[in-house]
């Protein structure tokens, strides 16, 4: 082993992901809404207002539990393939689960969910089953413009077909591949380095596999990569069950103003009084928002 090999395997690995992420890009993502949708509480929308950001939780203490089990299974499936062999002996497929449990536990993950869809019954059920949800449309370029100030965090689409999402794994096990074999895994420290960066990199890119019963949702994600996020910025809020971690994703500054496209008051018992609550809300705290508007679901939780 040279000391280049030492030198440029966590290099390589890095380009190999940057490379990956621009073929997402390319191959779903190019054709982004111009506004999507944050579905939220009447809690969380007062803390969108008053700190003109988003939160970003840990996506181990997110809604759905299975999330993870459905995506790294499609992995270990593909994995399977003879064409895949070297690299599955390499990873040792009897200890996968325990070595990306490992990583998880190591390097949480945050994300931010939005939707394509301003006024969907199952997101309202799942915000507020008993009334009083939001949804607020942002402007895609904000997303994008912000999200670039943030080098720790990917916008991604979320994937539902089983055949994208089989065609988005072999692309991440491929590129892989052509990595591992440019270099000497036998080494100790290089094997180590590799399977490291495999699994973390598998962990970030997860969160776009979805399974289809949720395809619906039409849901884009802001979510954090390879670069871990400081503990200082980590925050915590009250769930439902357990404390959340989570992190602020800005959209603006102390002396800037909030712009949010719309906002879509979920159905509630009292809606004319809830719309002059928000209007008065937006003005009081100088918060630049063209429509509000009330759900047109006939939905009553309460």
């Amino acid at each position: 082993m040279t000391r280049s090999q030492i030198d440029k395997l966590p290099i390589e690995l890095k380009k190999m992901y940057q490379k990956f992420l621009l073929w997402l890009k390319k191959e779903f993502y190019e054709d982004i809404p111009l506004t999507l949708f944050h579905y939220t509480t009447q809690n969380g929308f007062l803390g969108i207002i008053d700190t003109k950001s988003l939160r970003m939780s840990d996506n181990k203490y997110l809604n759905d539990t299975t999330e993870y089990t459905y995506a790294v299974q499609l992995v270990k499936d593909e994995l399977k393939k003879r064409k895949y062999n070297k690299l599955r002996n390499f990873l040792d497929i009897n200890r996968f689960d325990k070595s990306f449990e490992r990583i998880k536990e190591e390097h949480p993950i945050f994300v931010c969910s939005f939707s394509e869809k301003e006024d969907l019954l199952s997101q309202w059920r799942g915000y507020s089953p008993s009334g009083g949800g939001f949804s607020i449309g942002f402007d895609k370029s904000d997303i994008v413009r912000k999200k670039k100030k943030y080098r720790e965090f990917n916008f991604v689409r979320c994937v539902y077909k089983n055949n994208d999402q089989r065609k988005f794994i072999r692309k991440f096990l491929d590129d892989s591949v052509c990595t591992f074999q440019k270099y000497d895994v036998s080494n100790e420290y290089l094997k180590s380095c590799f399977i490291n960066n495999f699994f973390l990199m598998l962990l970030t890119i997860v969160p776009m596999l979805k399974h289809r019963s949720f395809r619906e949702e039409r849901e884009w994600r802001i979510v954090s990569n390879f670069r871990k996020i400081k503990s200082t910025k980590i925050k915590f809020r009250e769930g439902k069950f357990v404390i959340v971690p989570y992190v602020e994703f800005k959209f603006a500054n102390k002396h800037e103003k909030l712009k949010v496209s719309k906002i879509i008051v979920g159905p509630n018992p009292h809606m004319e009084l809830s719309l002059k609550s928000v209007k008065s809300i937006l003005v009081a705290q100088n918060v630049n928002c063209a429509h509000v508007e009330p759900s047109i679901i006939p939905y009553r939780g309460w």
